[in-house]
């Protein structure tokens, strides 16, 4: 009897095939020349990169190559285009459910072991700032983000970038699962940051995401999310938020579940409570799929929160720098 789990780890084997058949056959154009007949299917999109060492800024391009690759090959998974998580020791026979079935609707619960999946895969973030440009850091704020790679980090963009705390981010501390006072992992730092144009630019709610390539590849002992992207209606999906909100105790997880009401282009709603310091944190659902970044908490006239939708650019960039991170290494 064909069942659903059997379905889903056959999906997942043929993710893992296609990605080394992906690797083989699309990573030396990425590295070197681009064939024209490629550019002549493939959309090119480019975001804006800063060296956080040397302050440099950069700008660099992009291609589908993955989503166009892995559609092609599987055109009965064009609906949901799903990337498996990673976590050490994890068998993919088993059965995982990565949002607690007894939690209640859209309140938030206190986690009180974050060295469990998903939450070693989500880190408190500490972004440091200069709002005066005189070299002198001037303040802290609080940021939630989580693992997509080895030392791949995904967090909101205003967490790395904001016009009203002068720019960009001086320094980034990643502190992967922390459980109030305790680190449970050593800390990450940021290396290079990539953020969409339009956030840059406009500092667009719509673009509100950042991807983050850290000094340790700390990934590996924390585990990471898989990540789906859709371009059909995500209403009705359940999923979770889990992150560091600034109004509870220091340095504590804390997690809401509920479903997703609206879907736009580019940016999804839900009906579940989030405060500050939350921005960065997944929207994940019951198999360990981040569908959005979580950006905007409630507000006299939006009584749903918001996030950043992963559109098939934002999945392209994670993935694509995934790859980079996992072949570097090799």
């Amino acid at each position: 009897m064909i069942t659903e789990k059997y379905i889903h780890n056959q999906k997942i084997r043929r993710f893992i095939l296609i990605s080394l058949i992906f690797v083989c056959v699309f990573f030396p154009s990425i590295q070197g020349d681009i064939q024209s007949q490629s550019l002549d299917q493939l959309k090119s999109f480019s975001i804006i990169s800063k060296d956080i060492q040397t302050k440099e800024i950069g700008n660099k391009v992009y291609y589908n190559y993955y989503t166009n690759a892995f559609t092609q090959a599987e055109q009965e998974l064009h609906a949901e285009l799903v990337s498996p998580l990673y976590f050490p020791g994890v068998d993919l026979n088993q059965d995982w459910n990565f949002i607690d079935p007894f939690q209640p609707l859209y309140e938030q619960v206190h986690i009180t072991d974050s060295t469990n999946p998903p939450y070693s895969f989500i880190g408190h973030i500490i972004s440091s700032w200069d709002t005066d440009l005189d070299g002198i850091v001037d303040g802290y704020e609080y940021c939630s983000g989580f693992m997509e790679g080895p030392d791949i980090m995904v967090t909101a963009g205003h967490c790395v970038f904001n016009s009203k705390n002068g720019g960009w981010i001086v320094g980034l501390v990643y502190l992967p699962a922390q459980n109030g006072r305790q680190d449970t992992f050593p800390p990450a730092y940021a290396l290079n940051v990539y953020l969409s144009q339009d956030f840059y630019f406009k500092e667009s709610a719509d673009e509100d995401w950042a991807v983050v390539k850290l000094d340790s590849r700390i990934g590996l002992e924390t585990g990471w999310f898989g990540k789906g992207w859709s371009p059909g209606s995500l209403n009705g999906k359940e999923v979770a938020i889990s992150g560091y909100p600034s109004e509870k105790p220091y340095g504590e997880v804390w997690s809401a579940k509920g479903e997703v009401t609206a879907s736009l282009t580019t940016r999804i709603k839900y009906s579940m409570d989030t405060a500050k310091g939350e921005s960065g944190s997944p929207i994940y659902d019951s198999n360990g799929y981040v569908w959005g970044i979580h950006t905007r908490g409630t507000t006299i006239l939006e009584r749903n929160s918001s996030g950043t939708r992963m559109t098939e650019s934002l999945y392209n960039v994670i993935q694509l720098e995934y790859l980079y991170s996992i072949l570097a290494r090799n």
